[in-house]
């Protein structure tokens, strides 16, 4: 029935409906989450250890409060009130440090046993010890998915959550691969604060609230005592020195940047004191020197050695100089470490604009072989012009013609590349929002402010910053600029907060009606969205799902679409049979490729009868049973056994005569196979 021919009488009863006439299950019913507060029972319920380390073990639990899954610590050592106290400093000082890069505190507190505990996200994904660890054995899955670029959109992350550390005073002294959560949707988390320090606090009186107090918060049993991880400690925090300062931190920054770059740490030992003592003599083997990688980059090679100096002073000063020299080198600019001259200079600029220098190429040539082919036949008009020197002046003046549009042609096309160059890179909105921001400061053609302001606007608006792109766009006023105001206005009413993200339905809204939104617009603001928010309510996000699979498989959607999915007994149950999809990653260079149904976890996924022709498209699910009759399959037969087994593929629906032979004999052997 439709809500408009629902009867008045009926919706009157409805709501006239007598309170007193329920009985009291019923009415309790009707408020189950204040219900779930006023029980003072066990708040955490069905603990799982997931880890165990040398100060904490991790649990993952149910917070019946919240209604949603959790991970839970509780300290090792808790024999003194000493220990637990440490235990606690780290909770406190964590949930204190605000950064989408930093993992969130959510509770701490004293169980009915007398433990101490904290809750905080659940994070899904592999510690970066497992990408390297990945990488160095040339596992497929972790080569095809971590190329050096993703890696380094990794780096830049943590490199964020450093700053906004040090911008607090706090240091974190145990910076390595495996205290770094790397998500599906490139989302990172820095962990593990335990041994940070605040190096200094607000000397103002008496502390506001949510200011760090390194008198409460910093364990002063550190200092004179070696506490980190060697191999990434730096000099003077390993010669057990109590002056660490942001360089120690910058230290182990460079030490796990080589290891992006070679999978090893820059000291060798073979025992942890062997490798101690090569780091307090500044024993760091540059990362060409390593076997098998003499083809590192020179650039990220001077700035890993930069920032591996033995002495503190000869580091980068700030995290912010460090993520500046890495940005050079992903923007194809020399990094300030490896002090480049001209030549290197030359080589870098052409190939920034490589596809620039081989059109400018490809026009000297086409102009050359123009100006040839007129001068020969000139030369030949010559010959005759003994009888007819008129028409030999008309063949050369329409050489002169010809000369003058492909010259013209030429300047065309290097205005259009020259333009193309300038777009913003939306792989960093907020490091390109504040280099836009200091360039907006100078002195600009107006032309060109109006262009710079577009592109930040565009930035601001693909994370979320609503208010913050109207700005820009009504002060620029060119271009797409006009388009995208209002659409930047509405949506800066409806949530007014540029600190907020939108709720998935409302994202879903906005790809599915603005009109002036570009589909590549559209593929960041879902990869940024769901960076920051990388466990989405499910609910809501059916709708995204729905609209963005709507909006990568065709003509752009007018109108939401959300998935029609529900719930199994382990897990989703989604059937897209006879929809228009063959793609479900987002294809943006030079990002980590996500799958838009990851976020699920598949009971019985359905896709017979669609366009789908590579598995590739869903090996990033985890599906148990996959029905997919009737697809005009272009996998090799030698992938499907191994994306089946990533996907955790139980039983595989085909239609009858699909597979046969050895290939057949193989997946029964693997999974059940249906033949319908």
């Amino acid at each position: 029935m439709k809500y408009d021919e629902i009867k008045p009488d009926v919706l009157a009863d409805l709501y006239d409906a007598d309170e007193e006439s329920l009985s009291a299950a019923e009415r309790e019913q009707l408020t189950p989450i204040l219900n779930s507060l006023k029980d003072f029972g066990e708040r955490y319920e069905i603990p799982e250890q997931i880890g165990k380390g040398a100060e904490k073990e991790i649990f993952r639990v149910y917070d019946r409060r919240l209604g949603r899954r959790v991970a839970l610590a509780y300290p090792v050592k808790c024999g003194s009130n000493e220990d637990q106290e440490q235990f606690l400093r780290e909770a406190r000082l964590t949930a204190n440090l605000a950064h989408p890069n930093i993992l969130p505190i959510h509770n701490m507190g004293i169980n009915p046993e007398g433990k101490p505990f904290f809750t905080m996200e659940l994070l899904p994904g592999d510690s970066l010890k497992d990408i390297v660890n990945g990488l160095k054995k040339r596992g497929p899955d972790y080569v095809a998915k971590y190329p050096l670029d993703v890696l380094l959109n990794i780096y830049l992350k943590i490199c964020d959550a450093m700053a906004y550390a040090h911008s607090r005073g706090v240091l974190h002294l145990d910076l390595k691969p495996s205290n770094i959560r790397v998500g599906p949707f490139g989302d990172v988390f820095v962990c593990d604060w335990g041994l940070a320090r605040i190096v200094y606090s607000e000397d103002s009186g008496e502390l506001e609230p949510g200011e760090l107090d390194g008198d409460e918060l910093n364990d002063f049993t550190l200092s004179g005592t070696l506490k980190g991880t060697p191999g990434f400690m730096a000099p003077e925090q390993a010669d057990g020195s109590s002056s660490k300062t942001v360089q120690t931190d910058v230290y182990a920054l460079g030490a796990i940047l080589y290891m992006l770059l070679v999978y090893e740490i820059p000291v060798p030992g073979e025992s942890a004191h062997e490798v101690i003592e090569q780091t307090l003599h500044g024993g760091v083997i540059p990362p060409r020197r390593r076997t098998g990688h003499t083809g590192c980059s020179v650039s990220l090679e001077a700035v890993a050695m930069r920032a591996l100096s033995l002495k503190p002073a000869e580091r980068y000063k700030t995290v912010k100089e460090l993520q500046v020299d890495i940005s050079y080198y992903m923007s194809g600019f020399p990094t300030q470490a490896e002090q480049a001259g001209m030549m290197r200079r030359i080589v870098l600029l052409t190939q920034r604009h490589a596809l620039l220098a081989l059109l400018s190429v490809l026009s000297l040539i086409i102009l050359v072989g123009m100006a040839a082919a007129a001068i020969i036949r000139v030369d030949i008009e010559r010959n005759v012009a003994v009888k007819a020197r008129g028409v030999a002046e008309e063949n050369f003046e329409l050489y002169r013609q010809e000369l003058v549009v492909s010259q013209q042609l030429n300047a065309d096309v290097l205005q259009m590349l020259e333009y193309l160059a300038r777009q913003p890179d939306m792989r960093h909105p907020f490091f390109n929002i504040e280099l836009l921001d200091k360039k907006l400061e100078g002195d600009l053609d107006p032309a060109r402010r109006k262009e710079m302001l577009t592109q930040k606007g565009v930035l601001h608006f693909i994370v979320e910053e609503f208010n913050a792109a109207a700005r820009c766009f009504e002060a620029s006023g060119v271009g797409y600029a006009e388009r995208m105001l209002p659409v930047a206005r509405d949506f800066a009413t409806l949530k007014p907060d540029d600190i907020a993200l939108l709720k998935e339905e409302e994202l879903a809204i906005m790809f599915g009606t603005s009109q002036p939104i570009f589909k590549q617009f559209t593929y960041y603001t879902y990869l940024h969205h769901m960076r920051r928010r990388p466990n989405p309510a499910l609910d809501g996000y059916a709708v995204l799902a729905g609209t963005m699979l709507e909006e990568m498989n065709g003509p752009r959607p007018h109108s939401v679409v959300p998935l029609d999915i529900s719930t199994g007994k382990s897990g989703s149950v989604l059937d897209l049979s006879g929809k228009p999809y063959s793609r479900y990653k987002l294809l943006i260079p030079g990002v980590l490729y996500a799958n838009v149904l990851e976020p699920y976890s598949f009971e019985r996924l359905d896709v017979s009868d669609t366009p789908l022709t590579d598995l590739v498209e869903l090996e990033d699910l985890k599906v148990k049973t996959l029905r997919m009759v009737n697809l005009k399959w272009m996998t090799s037969t030698l992938h499907i056994i191994p994306r089946l087994k990533r996907m955790g593929v139980e039983t595989l629906i085909v239609e009858q005569g699909r597979f046969t032979g050895n290939l057949k004999k193989q997946l029964e052997r693997n999974l059940t196979l249906v033949e319908e």
